[in-house]
């Protein structure tokens, strides 16, 4: 019996051992995986820092992790909509994301009365499509570098006009951003280049001066002094207040084209990955600007297929899905605008 018990304490202390060794074995593993993402990450995004700022960006990086990890265990369970993973955004806090989106206030019906920017009328008695995606038509996803300059507005307005100018004239160019950020400038237009702007007032100066291209006049993510206008390739012909219901802006997205509309986002997308968001955070006002190119359903869900200006690396290759039908969520259509467009 003695040896017996004797024996037992061995295969005791062995397991005992064994599984502490596979534990230790395994957090091993599991650093070295880490370690592993966070260089994959930053030779794919282009990130250089010094050595005392690396550590601090790696602490980062993990919490982010940590973060992604749980939140992709609650959506296998089913209960969260959208699927994270490791975009552009995962070495920053949530604080820093914050700043980066400034709140945006919506032009008054007045001024855009004054500049001629009038409701778009749609057919209310014909039923739109259940589906509408006019990515095929869109040129490739652009990143303005938020974290250098604040210009979704131009981002999204001029995806708007590049879309109709690929509908209506069948022309696949790239327009620049870069000019609304040095000349469309000012009071006049409510935009104040990195530092935020507006749809309508991007829209009127390219309806004014008309569309360059971004071959001609490239982005730099920074304000300029405004160059030469005397190579326009389109030119915004009407601006039209797309503001409405949902429905009715489903209506114009199926019967008319793209919608850039101001937007709300919070940190809740930051590393938004796949799947349709319903982000209940979204309750300060708008702060930043898409391009509305569609609409669907999946997995019994309506969703706004959005494009967005932060790269291909994030989300579903630059776009994501919001849920639709829900209440006008994060600020969804409330400042909305589409064009008409001419050589």
């Amino acid at each position: 019996m003695e040896i017996k018990g004797a024996v037992m304490i061995q295969l005791s202390l062995v397991c005992a051992f064994s599984a502490v060794c596979l534990v230790t074995c395994f957090d091993q593993d599991k650093s070295i995986n880490v370690k592993d993402k966070w260089e994959q990450f930053l030779r794919v995004h282009n990130k250089n820092y010094d050595y005392s700022e690396k550590n601090r960006r790696y602490k980062i990086f993990q919490n982010n992790l940590r973060t992604i990890d749980q939140h992709n265990w609650r959506y296998r369970k089913g209960i969260e909509s959208f699927e994270m993973g490791i975009g552009p955004f995962a070495d920053q806090t949530e604080r820093e994301f914050k700043l980066m989106f400034e709140k945006q206030s919506a032009p008054s019906k007045t001024t855009l009365e004054n500049n001629g920017i009038c409701k778009l009328s749609v057919n209310r008695t014909k039923y739109p499509p259940y589906y509408v995606d006019y990515r095929s038509i869109m040129q490739p996803i652009k990143d303005q570098k938020p974290h250098l300059c604040g210009a979704g507005w131009a981002f999204a307005a001029v995806a708007t006009v590049e879309g109709m100018t690929m509908k209506k004239l069948k022309w696949d160019k790239s327009l620049s951003e870069q000019s609304l950020l040095d000349c469309a400038v000012g009071h006049g237009y409510q935009s104040y280049g990195c530092n935020g702007g507006s749809l309508w007032g991007a829209m009127f100066y390219m309806k004014t001066y008309g569309a360059e291209t971004s071959e001609d006049y490239p982005y730099e993510a920074a304000e300029k002094c405004c160059r030469s206008r005397s190579k326009p390739l389109v030119r915004v012909e009407t601006i039209f207040n797309c503001q409405g219901t949902e429905q009715e802006l489903m209506r114009t997205v199926a019967s008319h084209g793209p919608v850039a509309t101001m937007i709300e986002v919070t940190p809740y997308i930051m590393h938004y990955k796949k799947g349709i968001v319903f982000d209940r955070n979204c309750v300060n006002g708008a702060n930043h600007a898409v391009t509305i190119v569609g609409y669907g359903m999946e997995n019994g869900f309506q969703y706004w297929l959005l494009k967005n200006s932060w790269g291909r690396m994030w989300g579903e290759r630059g776009y994501y899905k919001l849920a639709r039908n829900y209440a006008n969520i994060c600020q969804i259509g409330k400042t909305a605008f589409c064009v008409d467009i001419n050589c």
